[in-house]
């Protein structure tokens, strides 16, 4: 089934032109609940749109539930892309530097018939200024308890969540967190002025830069591998990366990765990236691994969007501690990515835990 799901994908994206046969009642079925359990119905429903031609349709009943939620996905956007320019403009005119991270950002430079189908989460956004301007900065105008390691949960909106980072990403190692952030500092700067236009002609967005993205959002899909969980819609995002890079030139990442320890699971991502949506080898920044790749995939697919419908993780009425052992003892099957990761990943929970309760963070 999953086959079916990934010439689905494929279709959505221009790089087939059908599906191999025509699904039943219920693999269509099955069809709709994957693209859901991995955050891709509207990006799934663009497919079902340019097959139908063809008479590759689902039931009329799953089609029009499936149009009514693509419908809901396109609206959302709107809203979030107006909220992410005028959240923005706001903090920038308090005196700040920012960057809209991922979400919105990913979204723009999708296809022009999908940039409005990619399922919107909350606001991510980066400021400069480093931890305590920016808590001064929150606690003066919405104040919240709600911080971790990299961000602020910020109250400004009533209907999406905006998420204040004063670090845009860690690796819980301190080595390789030393010298991601040291490639953060290096690479910065020109994000402040690197921007993307949304769409309908609304405005414009800062964005970081792609060499940035490219290395910031690995480490975002390892980090949330080895926490959560991670699913599809991240490396669809990172699929679209790569295929803007193709346009400005892209070259091999494998020194940089190599440093911070990801280049072994960037072959993963290669793979994955060539198997579900097509990319070419020749837009790959790593070599390609496909033992590694279908191991990570099938994570991937068992676990869904940010570890939602992951079975091995805590979803119910659970401590902490417990939440915190099962993702642990989960994680044993993620050494073989790097063995020193599984190791800091408990010890820098536990730090961080500490480190909240001291300072009164929720």
């Amino acid at each position: 089934m999953n086959s079916l799901f990934f010439e689905l994908l494929k279709v959505a994206i221009g790089y087939e032109g059908c599906l191999s046969k025509t699904p039943s009642e219920k693999e269509w079925l099955q069809l709709y609940r994957m693209a859901e359990v991995q955050a891709l119905l509207g990006v799934c429903f663009a497919g079902v749109r340019k097959i139908e031609a063809q008479g590759q349709r689902p039931p009329e009943q799953l089609y029009y539930q499936w149009l009514a939620v693509a419908s809901q996905i396109l609206q959302r956007n709107e809203l979030v892309n107006r909220q992410c320019i005028e959240v923005q403009r706001q903090i920038e005119e308090a005196g700040f530097r920012t960057f809209i991270m991922k979400g919105q950002g990913n979204a723009a430079i999708y296809a022009d018939d999908l940039t409005m189908l990619r399922q919107s989460g909350d606001i991510d956004i980066y400021l400069d200024g480093g931890f305590k301007r920016v808590m001064s900065f929150v606690n003066s105008t919405f104040p919240s308890k709600e911080v971790n390691e990299l961000e602020i949960h910020y109250h400004c909106l009533k209907d999406t969540e905006v998420e204040i980072h004063y670090h845009p990403s860690l690796m819980r190692n301190p080595v390789r967190n030393r010298k991601l952030q040291r490639f953060f500092e290096k690479e910065m700067e020109p994000c402040f002025a690197n921007s993307v236009s949304l769409p309908n002609g609304i405005g414009n967005i800062h964005v970081p830069t792609l060499r940035f993205n490219l290395i910031h959002q690995m480490a975002h899909i390892y980090g949330h591998l080895f926490t959560l969980g991670i699913g599809l819609r991240q490396f669809m995002d990172y699929y679209y990366l790569l295929a803007r890079g193709k346009k400005d030139g892209v070259r091999s990442y494998e020194p940089d990765l190599q440093q911070l320890g990801l280049a072994k699971f960037a072959s993963a991502v290669m793979w994955v990236l060539g198997h579900v949506f097509g990319l070419e080898q020749s837009q790959m920044i790593v070599k390609p691994n496909e033992k590694d790749g279908r191991f990570l995939l099938e994570e991937v697919m068992e676990a869904g969007n940010f570890g939602r419908y992951d079975d091995r993780l805590s979803h119910g009425d659970v401590t902490k501690w417990q939440s915190f052992w099962r993702v642990t003892l989960r994680n044993l099957r993620l050494m073989r990515f790097n063995h020193w990761d599984w190791f800091w990943g408990p010890l820098w929970r536990i730090y961080h835990f500490m480190w909240r309760k001291i300072n009164g963070y929720k």
